[in-house]
């Protein structure tokens, strides 16, 4: 099976500060994309862009996805880091047991959406 190649391809990842979206941008890093990581979690966010730089052309944008217009900032942002956006890997979740609020402690405030 051969690899795929992003060569060229401009790719925003959301919840890419740790798991499984980090690992998502660092394959589409290692298959030649320019990458914008995007979480919730800001300073550990930076840490992980600073971490992959050596990988290829990554940033880091801050994003709340329970926020609309925190979204559309992303987009703007990304936009402008990357000259457009061909392709989106939205792994932002609430996640229990990891950090942050359990599923439980953010049912109600949450309900369908996802953080």
């Amino acid at each position: 099976m051969s690899a795929i190649s992003l060569a060229g391809k401009r790719v925003v990842v959301t919840g890419a500060a740790r798991g499984l979206g980090r690992a998502f941008a660092e394959g589409a890093l290692a298959s030649g994309a320019r990458v914008v990581i995007a979480d919730i979690l800001e300073d550990r966010g930076r840490e992980t862009a600073a971490e992959l730089a050596s990988a290829g052309e990554v940033s880091f944008v801050p994003v709340d996805l329970a926020d609309p217009a925190s979204i559309a900032s992303l987009a703007a942002a990304a936009a402008k880091a990357l000259g457009g956006v061909d392709g989106l890997v939205n792994c932002g979740a609430v996640a229990a047991g990891i950090g942050g609020k359990s599923s439980a402690e953010g049912a109600l405030e949450t309900g369908g959406r996802v953080r």
